[in-house]
């Protein structure tokens, strides 16, 4: 059994002590005076005892008020943790190809693989290079306090501590120089070397008044003959490989592990491991961080553990943001110190590193498997970045832009293959071309197709699993059923209908009203299954109120979308009153349209007109718009922005009076910023409204390409989302055909006629069904809208990584299919393979630790064993609030109360 010490007792309050004593005087007196009378009739011993048992109690608790200290030697146990986190991201599962002989040398030499002065650098050199490297060291204090004593005398004061710290560092510097300096005469088998020492005596002395010009010139020579320094020992290090066989096996078999398995060697490794040189009673816990925190055992059964057992394969890495989890996890745990090994790779988590790891007192030290960029750069080529659309028609055409990443293979090419369904297109791309390179093919295979980027392996690459990018598009047959409707027989509502005329992915129909008489030949059924209905300054009389009502239904709730085109003639005069003014953007109060030309100011919509024989009327998407919300007048958004500032002009536009809450302005006057696009919901759907008649206009010297473009757009993105794969009863869709494990997939059916539901149907189901044809689980939807609407979603979840099939049962046993896969992504992860050595450093710095990579690993050991023996090897132990004192005051009056009781004393 162990017992604990306690050294001598110190005082937290020691101006209470006189009181304390006082107590102490008094209650010793007390005693004294009245308890004799109480045992007179007791033997002699008792006498004593019992008076001392009361004293002793009284006296411990007057002796608190001065608050007593006691401290405790610490256990090995009892001290800080030291905390191993393992970045388990995937690119830390990649080999570093592009080692050197040299590298692999300092690799094998920083793990501990080579024998006591095999790396030999010459005897000469070796006395000389700690010395080289204390060099900068001592040039940071003499700036550091040049600047002080800078900052004092612009005070017209005197900081004769910098100036002390200034002149000691001064002439230790100048010793060194000197020092090596002389040291060259010892090194004539390098003259290179020699020559850089040589320098060493062009440095003028470094006080108090060496301007910036001084130091600059010692900045530039240390750096120099540190250049110098490590080309010696490179060149030592590649003779070292090519002479000794032995050695060179050892380097070749580390060079062939991945980044996780050099961890795994600088951990368990028998001979230079980290868990074979720290304490064996140390408090040790080790976490992998990647996609999520996860305990990682390090010791079992008093015994170091031999492996890693870990997979590295996460999608992301929350290098800072894990380190901040641990920490909180450990809250509890006295933590010395944390050793993260990680390339410093951060993906899909900020950058930043939080103050409570500065302020946290935990020393930091980041190590990195990768060798040194400056030493070994990355040579890797990479699809950076994907940008297609997510889904498109029959029939349309596929636009694919890919970047490309390329690191350090200069005046090399690859071939970049995209695959899309049966169709497949390839180019040839160097590494010296900028800006991505673009593909299109035309689809026309209905449903979901893979989509494949691959860019050819290039010779000496470092992994060829980032070459390939694969993405899913959503090929549409399901077509919108679109009804337009006119009433003027403007240039406008011309080119509107042969645009859509034209327009392949949608069951066009076309009115024109131009007549007094003239009435909608549409039942307010037919008007029902319409997915987008175009009002092209249409007449209110020449809809009923129950076609008016259908259209309302259309819109609020079915889910569908109308579109208010203003014109000269009815739209929007003759919208008037409570029931169709819900349909407009602007508020009800006072509607009254202007005469053309006024410059408006009413309380109604006014049509604006330039009086210049030129137009200059401008529609830009507005300036808080996201992208992709507007019409856009090409696939890609930095041409479609340069088209829409080259619209030709328009004469007029509608003013509109104040908006409604919640309504969206898509398009705006660029001068004025007045809305001409807005968008609005009206229950379950949408309704848009143009206010301008000159749209025609934009065809000038283009053709119909914008225009053409932008009904299209509007129509697009006025339907509900199409769905993926449809029949003649039922139509299927799911947000994405591949997520993560974890994630949920939102899907969605329509029933084609709602009215061969049979009675009593319970609604739509949705079987998950595996790989082997198993269903893996049934999901019902939900009904969306009135009962009868026939559109239902939902969501499904829960699934393991695989391969799945959607089967959608809709009524009359009517069956869909759509594919789900089930993975973890890591093109994000594997887009970039470079170490990133600045938040390493930033993350050690931050917290008084430092950076290092395996090269120079063997040094960490002792380091930590040293932060160790510094660290407090005491507790304190506060007496005056502790069980000990609780014990002995409790201990003594009980003793007292017994023996009280045993004598018969009241």
């Amino acid at each position: 059994m162990t017992t604990t010490a306690l050294s001598a007792i110190q005082w937290q309050s020691p101006q209470m002590l006189g009181i304390s004593l006082l107590i102490g005087v008094l209650i010793t007196l007390a005693v004294v005076l009245l308890y004799p009378a109480q045992v007179k009739l007791l033997p002699r011993a008792w006498r004593f005892t019992l008076p001392a048992l009361r004293c002793a109690a009284l006296l411990a608790l007057a002796a608190s008020v001065a608050r007593p200290v006691a401290q405790r030697a610490l256990k090995e146990e009892e001290q800080g943790a030291v905390v191993v986190l393992i970045d388990t991201s995937r690119s830390m599962a990649v080999q570093d190809t592009q080692r050197t002989p040299a590298n692999k040398v300092a690799l094998a030499d920083g793990l501990g693989r080579l024998s006591a002065g095999v790396r030999s650098r010459g005897e000469a050199f070796a006395l000389i290079a700690p010395d080289i490297e204390r060099l900068p060291i001592l040039l940071n204090a003499i700036t550091q306090a040049q600047r002080e004593v800078g900052v004092a005398q612009l005070q017209g004061k005197e900081n004769e501590q910098a100036q002390g710290r200034l002149d000691e560092a001064a002439l230790a510097f100048t010793q060194l120089t000197k020092s090596l300096s002389a040291a060259k005469a010892k090194l004539k088998k390098s003259p290179q070397m020699v020559e850089a020492l040589a320098r060493l005596d062009r440095i003028p002395p470094l006080n108090s008044k060496a301007g910036e010009g001084k130091v600059d010139l010692a900045e530039r020579t240390i750096a120099y003959v540190r250049e110098r320094a490590a080309q010696f020992q490179t060149e030592s290090d590649e003779a070292l490989y090519r002479s000794n066989p032995q050695v060179r096996a050892t380097c070749d078999e580390l060079a062939s592990l991945t980044r996780f398995g050099l961890v795994e060697q600088a951990l368990v490794h028998a001979d230079g491991g980290l868990l074979a040189r720290l304490p064996a009673r140390a408090p040790l816990f080790g976490y992998a961080i990647g996609s999520d925190v996860t305990p990682v055992p390090l010791r079992g059964a008093g015994e170091h553990v031999r492996r890693i057992l870990l997979d590295p394969d996460g999608g992301k890495s929350d290098l800072t943001g894990g380190l901040r989890e641990v920490m909180d996890l450990l809250r509890y745990q006295p933590v010395q110190s944390v050793v993260l090994f990680s390339d410093g790779r951060q993906v899909g988590a900020e950058t930043s590193i939080a103050s409570s790891l500065m302020g946290s007192g935990v020393r930091v030290y980041t190590v990195s498997p990768a060798p040194p960029i400056k030493d070994a750069p990355v040579r890797d080529v990479a699809i950076d970045r994907v940008t297609m659309p997510q889904s498109l028609f029959v029939g349309e055409t596929l636009n694919v832009t890919a970047e490309l990443r390329w690191s350090g293979l200069s005046s090399k090419q690859t071939e970049v293959t995209l695959r899309a369904g049966a169709e497949q297109q390839r180019k040839i791309v160097r590494a010296e071309d900028k800006g991505p390179v673009h593909f299109a093919i035309q689809m026309n295979d209905a449903g979901p197709q893979e989509v494949t980027i691959t860019a050819a392996p290039v010779e000496g690459e470092i992994s060829t699993e980032n070459n390939t990018a694969t993405r899913w598009v959503k090929v549409l047959s399901d077509r919108f059923d679109v009804l337009l409707i006119g009433g003027s027989a403007s240039w406008d509502f011309r080119y509107l209908r042969n645009a859509l005329t034209r327009t392949q992915w949608i069951n066009f129909q076309s009115v024109f009203l131009d007549g007094d008489n003239s009435n909608l030949d549409l039942t307010p059924d037919k008007i029902l299954t319409q997915d987008v209905i175009i009002l092209c300054d249409a007449p209110v009389k020449g809809l009923s109120p129950e076609q008016w009502e259908a259209v309302r239904k259309t819109v609020a709730q079915r889910g569908g979308s109308l579109i208010l085109l203003a014109g000269q003639a009815h739209l929007p005069q003759e919208y008037t009153g409570e029931y169709l003014s819900e349909f407009l953007p602007y508020r009800r109060s006072a509607r009254r349209t202007g005469a053309a030309g006024s410059g408006g100011g009413g309380a109604g919509p006014v049509w604006r007109t330039w009086p210049g024989e030129e137009p200059e009327f401008r529609a830009v998407p507005g300036p808080r718009v996201a992208l992709g919300d507007f019409p856009s007048l090409d696939d890609n958004a930095g041409i479609s922005g340069e088209r829409w500032l080259a619209l030709p002009p328009v004469f007029r536009f509608l003013a509109l009076p104040e908006l409604k809450d919640l309504v969206e302005p898509l398009l705006v006057e660029r001068g004025s910023g007045a809305p001409i696009l807005t968008r609005q919901r009206l229950g379950r759907g949408k309704v848009f409204f143009l206010g301008i008649d000159e749209t025609w206009r934009w065809r000038s010297r283009i053709g119909e390409r914008d225009q053409d473009r932008f009904f299209q757009q509007l129509v697009r993105a006025a339907a509900d989302e199409p769905y993926a794969v449809s029949n003649n009863y039922l139509a299927f869709d799911a947000d994405r055909v591949t997520i993560a494990p974890g994630e949920a997939v939102r899907v969605r059916a329509r029933v084609v006629d709602p009215s061969s539901q049979p009675p009593g149907w319970q609604g739509l189901d949705v079987d998950v069904v595996g790989a082997e044809g198993e269903v893996v689980k049934t999901q019902r939807l939900s009904v969306v809208g009135p009962a009868d609407s026939g559109r239902y979603e939902g969501t499904i979840g829960g699934l393991a990584a695989g391969d799945y099939r959607l089967r959608a049962h809709g009524p009359d046993a009517t069956e869909l299919q759509y594919p789900l896969h089930v993975a973890r992504s890591v093109e994000a992860e594997m887009a970039n393979l470079s170490p990133d050595e600045s938040l390493l450093r930033r993350l050690s710095a931050s917290s008084g630790g430092d950076f290092r990579t395996l090269e120079n690993f063997k040094e960490l050991p002792g380091q930590l064993s040293a932060l160790r023996e510094r660290e407090p090897r005491t507790a304190e132990v506060r007496l005056w609030s502790s069980w000990y004192l609780y014990a002995f005051v409790l201990a003594c009056l009980g003793a007292e109360w017994a023996l009280r009781k045993r004598f018969g004393l009241a």
